[in-house]
């Protein structure tokens, strides 16, 4: 008997007569008729546990339960089926588990398997039937999808990895049972004996027996599997675990599907499908399964075609272009030499039939009579329009009394509001395409410069060559340009308007042919190339250039010139920002500019101010930085308040102001240099316009602390200072709160310096 963890679904209607059973949740497998021609419903469907198979049934049932859905055919039903959004839930949770999914059509219990040991033994353990013949065959697929439809049709499974037939490939499968089983924990059980199931109770109709308790249905969680998946092993003969190695591809204004980059479910599918077509045209050509996973273990330990080509033409005498086919199809891109889709060349089929309805013929008296009475009809209803329109024509008329400025027809055209709009339009038939079709060739017979004759003009020539020809010539004459026709009116109607649309797909299609062209020339002498298409204002003088001078500066060069105007515009922005933080600390008091050597002469000095948690390891302009990390690292501090300025109060600037003069005594400055402007400091990349900002007062400024300044007597005599001093008050800190060195830049002397000056009153006449 199969562990109690297995669960099994049963789809389908209710009501179906014996043997198949009643949709449901099952602890036992159901038996059904297998097959390739038994109907697609019920559909049995294996899970690993009851939360797995209720959760899916509870999906599915209600799908194959609509009666709506019933009365279609088999093939609709199953496309329908697989095409919902509740299918692909289930399928999303099944696939996303891992494994192979089979699809056993011929065994004890045919069905859709999520394990690989129950599939096997249902096909090992098939029995002989009423004529002593043994029916043996399964599918494994990676797709729930595929497994589905497979089991649900006839129609023979293209995507299929594994076809497990033991009666008629006994040695293909006996190795493929060994390889899927190598790694397998649990020992190959038989399926059990047709024996007479519990079957479910009709309230709730999914249950066959008491379930486990579990919560509120929902979408299962992903237990670890007690199988080792075959699609999960390495370097194991007939496992179908691909490695891809890296290739490198340069698409120029060419998206590429399978260029590198994140993976998407469709290059997943790419793959998976490049992986099902390599096996099969292996197979086909007589490969034994031993010598196909030999292959894919080169493919898969090989970085670089030629490595592959070389061990393939080996082992296997496999020629070079032969093994290019076998290398771009298992890494799942197309064959050089396959057939393309061009424009024009697939055209419609038609996809249903049409059955004639049941008609009662009527006999000559009857179509008579009917068709006396349309004619009444026709008639009498063209005498009552008559006379609505004259009633309307005798109301034109007295409204146009009452407005003589608007004529009468112009005033019945408002009454009746005749549509203008074509509501029909007349089908294209053989003539329309005859008239066209002479229209053309007598214009083209006209001289060069003639001007082009309509076809209204044309018409009764025309008509009289038509009037000549039997029904054959007719049709002949115009089957040809009757499609034309019909393709120029639904391009009229629906078509869109891309003026651009053909160059680029002419621009497109070539590329693709000079690709091909240069991946065989590369396959051949190994050559490299290069192709760079331009579109719309791109100059190839431009692109030489620039890859030019990426040749000579390298990738450091050019993030330079990107970067360069993205640092111009943050150190800006810092600038600005620490301007406004500065006049938001001053408050009242207008602050134009910052300035950042004589700060404390400049700043402190005046307003009481100081700069807190600096970030970086020298306190001066950010026009200096050279760096985007060093101007984001200060805006960020700023932005963020780490950095900000502080205003002291009076205590404490008494304090810092004995300091000062103390430092100042220590290391006096030129006298022309206190209160000196450094233009090239203040303003930088902020200037806030106002030009020199005036000294101002200490006991004039608004909210600044007071105290008291040391008298000139006071003060030691002037001496000339270094450029480079450095004053070493706390001014400004940094985030670890140590005092950060200022420097403070001497103002240049003045030309006068020394020379006495003339009073104003001298030059002032007597």
């Amino acid at each position: 008997m199969l562990p109690p963890s297995k669960w099994f679904v049963v789809l389908g209607p209710k009501g179906l007569p014996s043997p198949s059973k009643p949709p449901g949740i099952y602890q036992t497998i159901q038996w059904k008729v297998g097959g390739k021609s038994v109907l697609p419903l019920p559909l049995h469907i294996q899970f690993p546990d009851y939360m797995f198979a209720l959760f899916a049934f509870n999906h599915l049932q209600p799908l194959l339960s609509d009666e709506a859905n019933l009365k279609l055919r088999p093939g609709t039903l199953v496309e329908r089926f697989v095409a919902s959004e509740a299918f692909r839930e289930v399928s999303d949770q099944i696939e996303h588990r891992g494994g192979l999914i089979w699809a056993v059509k011929h065994g004890t219990r045919p069905g859709v398997y999520t394990d690989t040991i129950a599939a096997l033994a249902s096909v090992d353990s098939s029995g002989r039937n009423d004529n002593g013949v043994v029916f043996q065959q399964a599918y494994a697929f990676c797709s729930f999808r595929e497994a589905v439809v497979c089991q649900m049709l006839d129609d023979h499974p293209t995507a299929a990895i594994h076809d497990y037939n033991p009666q008629d490939r006994p040695d293909d499968a006996e190795t493929l049972r060994a390889v899927l089983l190598e790694h397998m924990d649990e020992p190959l059980v038989k399926a059990e004996s047709p024996s007479d199931p519990e079957l479910p109770r009709d309230t709730p109709d999914h249950e066959s027996m008491p379930p486990p308790p579990a919560p509120a249905t929902s979408a299962p969680s992903t237990p670890h599997r007690s199988q080792t998946s075959p699609a999960r092993m390495q370097n194991t003969p007939g496992g179908f675990n691909i490695v891809y190695s890296p290739t490198v591809v340069v698409h120029v204004n060419s998206p590429d599907p399978s260029s590198p980059g994140p993976s998407t479910p469709i290059r997943a599918s790419q793959r998976h499908g490049g992986i099902e077509r390599g096996r099969r045209t292996l197979l086909a050509e007589g490969f034994t399964m031993d010598q196909v996973s030999s292959i894919e273990l080169a493919f898969a330990t090989s970085d670089m075609f030629n490595d592959f080509a070389q061990t393939v033409s080996e082992d296997f005498g496999m020629r070079n272009a032969r093994a290019a086919d076998v290398w771009y199809t298992y890494k799942g891109r197309r064959l050089l030499h396959a057939a393309r889709r061009r424009a024009g060349t697939g055209a419609r089929k038609p996809w249903r039939t049409q059955t004639k309805c049941s008609v009662i013929k009527l006999t000559t008296g009857q179509k008579t009579k009917r068709k006396q009475k349309r004619a009444a009809e026709k008639q009498s209803y063209k005498t009552a329009l008559l006379k609505a329109h004259q009633r309307i024509c005798e109301m034109a008329l007295e409204i146009h009394e009452q407005f003589g400025n608007r004529s009468v027809d112009l005033i019945a055209t408002d009454i009746f509001q005749s549509k203008r709009l074509q509501t029909a339009t007349k089908d294209i038939g053989p003539y329309h395409a005859f008239v066209s079709l002479q229209a053309r060739r007598m214009n083209a017979e006209l001289p060069e410069g003639e001007p082009k004759q309509k076809v209204n003009e044309l018409s009764k020539k025309i008509s009289l060559l038509w009037k000549e020809m039997s029904k054959e010539e007719r049709i002949d004459a115009t089957k040809d340009t009757l499609v034309d026709l019909r393709e120029r009116r639904e391009n009229k109607e629906v078509g869109e308007h891309k003026p651009g649309a053909v160059a680029a797909q002419d621009s497109f299609l070539t590329g693709e042919r000079i690709k091909e062209t240069l991946e065989c020339l590369n396959m051949r002498t190994g050559d490299e190339a290069l192709l760079i298409i331009t579109m719309l204002k791109l100059i190839p003088d431009d692109v030489a250039a620039k890859m030019d001078g990426f040749m000579v500066t390298g990738i450091e060069g050019v993030a330079r010139s990107h970067a360069q105007p993205l640092l111009l515009q943050l150190k800006s922005n810092v600038s600005k920002l620490i301007t406004r933080k500065l006049q938001e600390c001053a408050g009242n008091v207008k602050i134009s500019r910052m300035y950042y050597r004589n700060f404390a002469e400049r700043v402190t000095k005046r307003y009481g101010i100081v700069v807190k948690n600096w970030p970086l390891g020298e306190f001066a302009n950010p026009s200096s930085i050279s760096t985007m990390a060093a101007a984001q690292t200060l805006w960020n501090a700023w932005d963020s308040n780490t950095a900000h300025f502080y205003r002291m109060s009076n205590d404490e600037y008494v304090q810092w102001l004995d300091q000062y003069n103390n430092a100042q005594g220590a290391a006096p400055q030129n006298p022309s240099s206190a209160g000196a402007g450094d233009n090239e400091e203040g303003g930088g990349l902020h200037e806030g316009g106002g030009g020199e900002m005036e000294p101002v007062p200490q006991g004039a400024v608004g909210n600044a602390p007071m105290a008291s300044t040391p008298t000139p007597a006071s003060a030691p005599a002037p001496t000339n200072v270094s450029s480079n001093f450095v004053m070493t008050m706390t001014m400004v800190t940094d985030a670890n709160g140590a005092t950060m060195a200022v420097k403070s830049k001497p103002r240049k002397p003045r030309s006068d310096k020394g020379k006495p000056r003339k009073k104003r009153g001298s030059n002032v006449p007597t």
